[in-house]
């Protein structure tokens, strides 16, 4: 479900760079308020799913931090990316090809541990 989160936040924030009609526009952003709804929520479940219980709040402090510090320099960059080219759609498309990049990387993460799940079955089933 994250996953499609982040699929429609792709696609949200790409289609406010061919609106131009007032209720277009306002249509993308609930669909993009939406997208980040479901990307909040779906988030909280992630970071458990991959921690071990006791390290949970470690892994949230880390992330916290993590996230701080991108927004802190992220920011900056976007506004000068916006200030050199003058509009905001170069900024959209950065985040655009950050979430991408980020996505792809978790659906290999995805193939390769089903790829290696499916070999570990192989081998058991020779044994």
């Amino acid at each position: 479900m994250y996953m499609w989160a982040l699929l429609l936040l792709i696609l949200s924030r790409f289609s406010l760079l061919l609106s131009t009609d007032y209720y277009y526009l306002l249509g993308c952003a609930a669909f993009l308020g939406l997208a980040k709804g479901f990307r909040t929520v779906y988030w909280s479940l992630v970071i458990p799913n991959y921690v071990p219980i006791e390290r949970l709040a470690a892994a949230l402090g880390l992330y916290s931090t993590l996230n701080g510090t991108f927004i802190w320099i992220g920011g900056p960059f976007l506004g000068f990316i916006r200030d050199v080219t003058g509009s905001y759609k170069k900024c959209i498309f950065v985040i655009n090809t950050v979430t991408s990049i980020t996505l792809t990387m978790w659906i290999a993460e995805f193939i390769y541990l089903r790829y290696k799940k499916r070999k570990e079955d192989v081998i058991e089933g020779v044994k």
